[in-house]
């Protein structure tokens, strides 16, 4: 979704879930280039205003935050409005492939759930940032919903 002076710009939906990369991938290179793949076909890059802010929703982004923080209870306000890098990104990538799921669960006691799905949710982030050619992204912990209930409220 583009928003641009709060207007809806451009937006899509895109099949490449992190449930759907377990379940249809066994390497961390087919879901990469799986991810690759749909995101060259879905052309979102051609929607994109030059300088645009990328914000990054959901349990991936919200939960890295946190593991990066050091977090062993969720803190909203820890996590929303941080930053996440394209560093943070490829270093949890190589921590999650080290680790058990129990030992995963440890680091993120708060959403100890999404231990067996968080590498290819860093995945997917990480082919997000190689398609869009960024460095960083905003993390909101309100998510899309939030916002666009926010929107409708004004009219």
């Amino acid at each position: 979704m583009i928003v641009e002076k709060n207007t809806l710009g451009f937006s899509t939906s895109l099949k490449m879930g992190i449930r759907r990369l377990n379940n249809l991938f066994d390497t961390d290179k087919e879901k990469y280039a799986f991810c690759l793949d749909v995101l060259s076909h879905s052309h979102i890059n051609e929607h994109i205003p030059y300088s645009s802010e990328v914000v990054g929703v959901g349990g991936t982004v919200t939960n890295l935050v946190a593991v990066k923080q050091g977090l062993k209870e969720w803190i909203s306000e820890k996590v929303h409005k941080q930053i996440l890098t394209l560093r943070d990104v490829l270093y949890f990538k190589d921590v999650w492939k080290k680790l058990s799921y129990e030992e995963i669960e440890k680091l993120i006691p708060f959403d100890s759930h999404r231990s067996d799905v968080l590498l290819s949710g860093t995945i997917l982030l990480e082919s997000i940032f190689s398609y869009l050619n960024i460095e960083k992204i905003f993390v909101s912990d309100y998510g899309l919903q939030f916002g666009i209930l926010q929107e409708a409220d004004k009219f």
